[in-house]
């Protein structure tokens, strides 16, 4: 079973599907525990019975029916949406690490700023000093000896004037200094980092992408990544060793590697990782396993859903949702409707093709 969106703000159609003949058995507006157990009230205990199998996404309420309805059912989680859950805590390590790197950015360029703006106050402190000293020699008398303080002003005068170049002691303007200008060396730093910044650009699809399936831009994404944000392409890392795992055919030697593979992520300092291991081990395990055993997924059911969004998007919408619910059972199930240009089906097909909601 599956649900899926059919209008903005939330509004979802639970959708049931026979994986052995990938038809739609059953639709109702809604998601839920009330909405699935209505379905299963609708089979008898002989058929709750035969169910061997259910595969859906991660939902709670989803365990809960198959503990009361099917007792000899195999919980399966579709490998689609531990896919998703793994893309979600790679994506929240990626913006994560790229805030923190802007915000590095940020502070270092303000330290430097600040740094630039007290050398401009101290050397304008000491040009102000400067001219008040040659002031003060001008009022002194020019005969007799000098006194002590005299000399030191006349001292002070001749070292400052011997750091200075001939134009910066010609120009005699005071007041606020002009805009800082940063030294070859902090420039040099920030654009070392500036252009580690751009290794984020286009990062989000380097890090989705199979390896197999990356062009060589993405694949020199990848490297950049590698070399400049370990932790980054650490649950890169991750999130390829958990795609293997789920396409494994072995069941032990999966569990084995599963185990490992959840030990690595609690390892790795990265809280995404951390978060989405702990909720496998916890609660997702058996479950993930129960997939890799039987092969069973919702694939089909991910494809039919496109196939209903596409029916809505052709449709303009709906004015009823009995009628979007029709539609998807004109379409997607075994339903036929007797028409005078169609041959009419006898009745021993209409009962091999019967289903629940007949």
């Amino acid at each position: 079973m599956d649900e899926t969106s059919y209008k903005k703000g939330y509004k979802y159609i639970t959708v049931v599907y026979d994986m052995d003949k990938n038809r739609v058995i059953w639709v109702h507006e809604g998601n839920g525990y009330d909405i699935f157990s209505k379905f299963c009230r609708l089979l008898t205990p002989e058929e709750r019975a035969c169910i061997e199998i259910v595969a859906g996404d991660g939902a709670s309420w989803i365990d809960s029916c198959c503990k009361e309805f099917f007792p000899n059912a195999t919980r399966c989680i579709d490998f689609f949406h531990v896919t998703q859950w793994i893309n979600k805590a790679l994506d929240e390590v990626r913006i994560n690490t790229a805030t923190k790197a802007k915000q590095d950015y940020k502070k270092l360029k303000d330290e430097y700023i600040k740094t630039e703006k007290e050398a401009a106050i101290a050397i304008e402190k000491s040009r102000q000093l400067y001219f008040d000293t040659l002031k003060e020699l001008e009022q002194m008398p020019r005969r007799g000896r000098p006194s002590e303080h005299k000399k030191e002003l006349i001292a002070f005068v001749e070292e400052y004037e011997a750091t200075q170049t001939p134009t910066d002691l010609a120009s005699k303007k005071r007041g606020r200094p002009k805009n800082i200008q940063l030294s070859q060396e902090h420039e040099a730093s920030l654009k070392s980092l500036s252009d580690k910044l751009g290794t984020f650009k286009g990062a989000k699809f380097a890090l989705g992408h199979n390896p197999e399936n990356c062009t060589d831009n993405q694949i020199e994404k990848l490297q950049l990544i590698r070399n400049n944000y370990p932790d980054l392409y650490r649950a890169y890392q991750l999130k390829e060793s958990l795609r293997l795992i789920l396409h494994m055919k072995d069941y032990e030697q999966a569990y084995i590697e599963l185990v490992r593979w959840i030990d690595d992520a609690k390892c790795s300092n990265l809280t995404p990782m951390k978060q989405l291991a702990e909720k496998i081990q916890t609660i997702h395990l058996k479950n993930i396993m129960n997939a890799i055993k039987y092969q069973a997924n919702s694939a089909k059911s991910e494809s039919t859903n496109t196939t209903i969004k596409g029916f809505i998007n052709l449709a303009r919408g709906f004015k009823k949702i009995s009628n979007m619910i029709a539609l998807i059972y004109l379409k997607c199930s075994d339903i036929v409707i007797p028409l005078r240009n169609r041959p009419i089906p006898s009745k021993d097909y209409l009962a091999s093709t019967c289903t629940c909601h007949c």
